[in-house]
């Protein structure tokens, strides 16, 4: 919850205005999602991060002994992310759960837990679920690991600008930022 007040804070503080944004992508976490809620209110739109959903998805079909099948599954599934409205989404994937249904149990034990996971619970990774919104946070994601992979408290020299602020507003206090070495030369 801290990192999204500082991130209203500071946009207050250098735009002037307050940030009431539309749509949350990201995992289903739901300290990320009730963070997000106490900060913005709920007004807003849950979007499953693609890559995200994706590997999710890989990790299970890696069960699929069929490597072509696997293969084919996979494309099928690409090919519904880029639903572009929740009717066509709905359409593609009854279409998909009746091509691939009762073909072998790991097959049929994926469509379950595609359903189960995908379709029912953590839902909007197709295009359609926002048109015109980035269905990853991939930058998020990999400057994330950078900050983790950092032991020594030093912000790395490839976070910039404004970005850097809010890592430095929302690195916990224990944690020294600079060790008296210059991090990033313009």
């Amino acid at each position: 919850m801290f990192l999204f007040h500082s991130v209203k804070n500071i946009i207050v503080k250098i735009h002037g205005t307050t940030y009431s944004p539309q749509y949350l992508i990201g995992d289903a976490s739901p300290a990320i999602i009730k963070g997000f809620e106490a900060v913005f209110g709920e007004g807003f739109i849950r979007i499953m991060c693609w890559v995200l959903a994706i590997m999710n998805m890989d990790r299970k079909m890696s069960k699929i002994a069929d490597k072509k099948k696997h293969a084919e599954i996979r494309q099928d599934i690409v090919s519904l992310q880029l639903a572009i409205s929740d009717g066509c989404f709905q359409h593609a994937m009854r279409l998909f759960k009746n091509k691939w249904a009762n073909c072998n149990g790991q097959i049929d034990e994926f469509l379950t837990y595609m359903q189960e996971n995908w379709v029912e619970q953590n839902c909007l990774w197709d295009e359609g679920a926002a048109r015109h919104i980035c269905q990853t946070d991939n930058c998020l994601e990999a400057t994330d690991r950078v900050l983790k992979a950092t032991s020594n408290g030093e912000i790395p020299c490839c976070v910039h600008g404004q970005y850097k602020e809010v890592v430095q507003r929302t690195r916990p206090p224990k944690t020294p930022f600079h060790s008296g070495q210059l991090l990033h030369q313009n």
